[in-house]
C-alpha cells in the first residue's frame, strides 16, 4: 500500500468489515466486527498483495481489542466491547505473536 495507490492491499470488504484501522510503521492493523467468520485484530504489510491478514486477537466473547495501540511488538488495549456488556472496560496487553492476554489494570 503506498501513497501513490500503487500495491494497495484490500482490507476492507464484505468478510472484515473494519471498525478501526491504524498505521503503524510497516503494518495496516484493524478490527474486524461481521456478521460471519473471526472477529478481532488482524495485521498485515502494507507491502503485503494478499486481502487476509494475520489474526493477533480472536474477539472470542471474552476479549474486544477495538481500542488498541502496537508498541514494541506489543499490543495494549481496552478490553470494551462498544455494542454490549459482555467485557470488563479494563486494560490489556498481548504480543504480536498472540497468547492469552495479560492484565495490566
Amino acid at each position: 500500500m503506498n501513497l501513490d495507490g500503487s500495491n494497495k492491499v484490500g482490507v476492507v470488504t464484505s468478510s472484515t468489515d473494519p471498525t478501526s484501522i491504524k498505521v503503524i510503521g510497516s503494518e495496516v492493523f484493524y478490527y474486524t466486527d461481521t456478521l460471519t467468520g473471526t472477529n478481532g485484530l488482524y495485521r498485515v504489510s502494507k507491502t503485503a498483495t494478499e486481502t487476509n491478514g494475520t489474526l493477533v486477537l480472536a474477539n472470542n466473547s471474552t476479549y474486544y481489542s477495538e481500542c488498541f495501540a502496537v508498541v514494541d511488538n506489543i499490543v495494549y488495549f481496552i478490553n470494551v466491547n462498544l455494542a454490549g456488556l459482555q467485557s470488563d472496560s479494563r486494560f490489556y496487553s498481548v504480543p504480536l505473536t498472540g497468547g492469552t492476554p495479560t492484565k495490566i489494570g
